[in-house]
């Protein structure tokens, strides 16, 4: 296994504390842990560990002791200074789903939905674990149209409750088993398992953080060489995220050729990487338009796409979608947590364990 290591080495200094973030990919593993101190954060070290092949696969563990192996192995190399870390889940393995709710506490909220899934919302599997995003009251007028979620109440209960407000919430929610496989591969890497949590999340942390972040409605990209997980956000909050899959081969590599298409052998490198970025033109452009006309934003115009993802020609392809679309698209860069022996760090590539990382203390 290809394993890449860059560390810092310094004593820390009292009143900091450490935190530690990771992705695990169709291919590789990624690592970061960082110290933050008197709202400064700054990288001690960070890992990449690729993963031996067939070891996942479109989300889900296909070989466990290969990637328990390979866990290990990058855990070894990154001598942390702790043992509590934030997980990233594959997008494909949660289903996440706005429904309404009844505007009461977290603690009453849990046991309303877990009710719901209990007797009236259906999931494509058994056991979830589940977690949930109160939505906060939108300021400027604008409310969801109805039928653009599940109403928790039915429609003679709606009617008969009118005076009681309701709230939207983000139900998130992935197979019981899967979170306790994870829990388990973490625990025998020698880790403390602080949350786990969907990659937009953990991005949109880190645009925050680092300033980044667009007023209105906006685009968030994170493009792998398998797939990709698009976001809308909307003044500041997560409405939809979606994993499509997309294979991007690099601008000079021989391409896969699909055996269903009598033409992708005739087909350069560079072409293929045109064609599949004008395919993920065509996707973000279908969101955009699912937002508007299913969601009933009609009016909502978008103002920015920001890019992050770890494939090669990235660089590349954030031109391509700038040349391509009619916003403006920039590549998530983030400058301050630079570390010393910079040679492999991009925050850009690193951008789903970094923004794990600064969930901090947060469980």
């Amino acid at each position: 296994m290809k394993q890449k290591q860059k560390q810092r080495a310094w004593k820390l200094p009292w009143g900091s504390h450490t935190a530690r973030g990771i992705e695990i990919g169709e291919d590789r593993i990624r690592m970061c842990e960082i110290e933050q101190r008197q709202g400064q954060v700054r990288v001690l070290n960070y890992v990449t560990e690729e993963l031996p092949t067939g070891a996942m696969d479109d989300g889900r563990i296909k070989d466990r002791a290969a990637l328990a192996a390979a866990l290990k192995q990058a855990v070894g190399a990154a001598r942390w200074r702790g043992r509590s870390v934030h997980l990233a889940l594959p997008s494909q393995t949660v289903m996440i789903r706005m429904i309404r709710m009844p505007d009461v506490p977290d603690k009453e909220m849990r046991k309303l939905i877990q009710f719901e899934l209990n007797h009236r919302l259906h999931l494509p599997f058994e056991q979830p674990g589940f977690d949930f995003v109160i939505q906060p009251v939108r300021t400027d007028g604008q409310e969801e149209a109805a039928g653009a979620q599940d109403d928790w109440l039915s429609a003679d209960d709606a009617a008969a409750q009118t005076d009681n407000r309701l709230r939207e919430v983000m139900l998130l929610a992935a197979p019981l088993e899967l979170l306790d496989t994870y829990a388990g591969l973490l625990e025998e890497a020698g880790l403390q398992p602080s949350s786990m949590e969907v990659k937009a999340f953990s991005l949109l942390r880190l645009v925050q953080r680092a300033g980044l972040e667009r007023s209105g409605v906006w685009l968030m990209v994170d493009v792998k060489r398998d797939n990709s997980d698009l976001s809308i956000i909307d003044h500041g909050v997560i409405k939809v995220t979606r994993n499509v899959e997309i294979r991007f081969d690099a601008p000079g590599e021989e391409t896969s050729s699909d055996p269903d298409d009598p033409f992708a052998a005739l087909l350069s490198p560079q072409m293929s990487f045109a064609n599949t970025a004008q395919e993920l033109i065509s996707e973000l452009e279908r969101l955009i338009n699912f937002y508007r006309y299913s969601l009933h934003h009609r009016e909502e115009q978008f103002h920015a796409v920001i890019v992050s993802g770890d494939i090669a020609g990235l660089e590349e392809l954030t031109e391509r979608l700038a040349r391509g679309m009619t916003l403006p698209v920039s590549l998530l860069a983030w400058a301050e947590p630079t570390p010393a022996d910079a040679g492999g760090w991009d925050s850009s590539r690193y951008a789903v364990p970094l923004g794990l990382a600064l969930r901090g203390k947060q469980r």
